[in-house]
């Protein structure tokens, strides 16, 4: 059984941020005076459990504030998020962001007249001054587009973004076509714009984490530059240029993503607050039965605390879950 016991002195300033990013984890008391040291601890019978067993952990002595930690990961973000006590302060992460759609060109009268784009110093201001005074990079020749010869869409492939990560990108889709020939009609549908954050927890098992970063809703917005009579149609299910006459004038047309943040990934929360500083003190405590098998480092964090003063433990021990 592999058990890990840290006495922990916390100082108020790490309280207050523990408070503001956990939901209250720790409840301050009214206590006055000088602090108890946490004399908590937990055990376990078994380190081994079958799947849907109830897992009993028995207490002894005494805390103000528990929170705990079941050691699952993110099972359906943004619905559902991870309750690892070793991500509670990550905010960023290492791993792979990869953008998928699907195109359709129709009445292909020219060529080349979609671009993908990227950007990170664009201003957020969506019209035609701001689009100029931006960076631009082209990363059209990483996708695959519809080349109009079938009615059915093409998929991109899976495009590598991971060098736009670490700060705030802009993506768009740029149109343009010239006079004197059709100018083709392109939609835009199933976009997805996935962040495989990849790491390394406190028992050096390999995490992998999946976040949803961008779809079609509600991200986008459409700039016209040229020709104020055709623009980026926008919904929630596709993005669509209408295309025109080979007498239409030219055309220049934006549409452009919010900003966004490719490798930013929500801080792992406590599974519950199972005490306060109101509540007895209890022997046992037995949480929902895990629902996947596999290893968990189950985490409870413990605090004494007055006005002025607080202390606390971090106690953590492995469970594994088998079918």
């Amino acid at each position: 059984m592999v058990m890990i016991n840290k006495h922990i002195s916390i100082k108020l300033s790490f309280l207050t941020a523990m408070i503001l990013s956990v939901a209250v984890l720790f409840m301050v008391g009214c206590q006055k005076g000088t602090v108890e040291s946490v004399t908590l601890d937990i055990s376990l019978d078994s380190v081994k459990y079958k799947f849907g067993d109830s897992i009993n952990f028995r207490f002894s002595g005494y805390a103000d504030n528990i929170a705990y930690y079941s050691g699952e990961k993110i099972a359906n973000y943004p619905t559902v998020l991870g309750n690892r006590y070793e991500f509670y302060n990550r905010t960023l992460a290492k791993g792979k962001a990869i953008l998928q759609f699907q195109s359709l060109l129709q009445n292909s009268g020219q060529l080349n007249t979609l671009s993908v784009l990227a950007s990170k110093n664009f201003n957020g201001k969506y019209d035609s001054a701001s689009i100029v005074a931006a960076t631009w990079v082209d990363i059209t020749n990483r996708v695959i587009l519809s080349d109009g010869t079938s009615t059915a869409f093409t998929s991109s492939s899976n495009i590598d973004v991971s060098d736009f990560k670490d700060s705030a990108v802009f993506f768009a889709f740029r149109y343009k076509a010239v006079t004197g020939k059709t100018q083709p009609k392109w939609t835009i549908n199933n976009l997805n714009l996935t962040f495989y954050a990849r790491g390394i927890d406190s028992t050096n098992r390999v995490t992998n984490d999946t976040f949803t970063v961008a779809t079609l809703n509600p991200v986008w917005k459409a700039v016209n530059i040229l020709n104020k009579s055709q623009n980026w149609s926008v919904s929630t299910t596709q993005l669509s240029f209408a295309g025109t006459t080979s007498t239409s004038a030219d055309n220049e047309d934006w549409v452009i993503s919010k900003d966004l943040y490719l490798n930013r990934v929500p801080t792992d929360k406590p599974t519950s607050i199972i005490k306060t500083y109101t509540d007895a003190m209890f022997t046992s405590f037995r949480p929902p039965p895990y629902t996947s098998s596999g290893k968990y480092k189950v985490t409870f964090v413990s605090s004494n605390a007055s006005y002025a003063e607080q202390k606390g433990r971090v106690k953590e021990l492995e469970v594994e879950i088998s079918p």
